[in-house]
């Protein structure tokens, strides 16, 4: 009789780029969470980073037996269009801080935006469907932690992605 803990051991969640991280996270983690080259121009050069990454580390994982699982952290940001959704956020960043450095903060979010995750909410849902089109299993998102945003985020992105999902499952049964 062989006896198994009541709860299971918790999952490994990692984040790496090197080489050698890489090789660890195919060998041990439960989890990777995927990132993009800042270089990128698009969301559409980004997905094909994270498929070119998710192909690399599928492979790896499999020299090995095993299967990792993808998570993804966009940032997240609404407006009316990408661009008006970029120039509010960036106001509302620099404003919190009189004396912040506005080219600063552009230069740190600017990257995070080009995931595509940004404009009206049914853009940002597109976009993650089809980051998980891709594999990607777990979004952390980011985004300005205002109350408003976080009912937005909730109201307009999580609530129609879960009706969406439920959906989908009671047309497959």
């Amino acid at each position: 009789l062989l006896l198994r803990p009541a709860t299971p051991l918790p999952d490994i969640f990692t984040a790496s780029r090197s080489d050698r991280g890489l090789d660890m996270v195919a060998k041990y983690a439960d989890w990777w969470f995927l990132d993009f080259p800042k270089t990128v121009a698009n969301a559409q050069e980004v997905t094909e980073s994270l498929r070119r990454a998710i192909d690399d580390m599928d492979a790896r994982a499999a020299r090995h037996g095993r299967k990792v699982r993808y998570g993804f952290n966009p940032f997240v940001a609404f407006g009316r269009s990408e661009e008006a959704a970029m120039e509010d956020t960036l106001n509302v960043l620099t404003s919190t801080d009189p004396d912040a450095d506005g080219r600063k903060i552009r230069s740190r979010v600017t990257p995070a935006l080009k995931a595509g995750c940004i404009g009206p909410a049914e853009k940002i849902r597109e976009q993650l469907m089809k980051y998980h089109d891709l594999g990607i299993e777990l979004f952390l998102l980011k985004f300005v932690p205002t109350i408003e945003e976080v009912g937005r985020i909730r109201d307009e992105i999580i609530v129609p992605l879960r009706r969406g999902r439920s959906t989908q499952l009671k047309a497959a049964i």
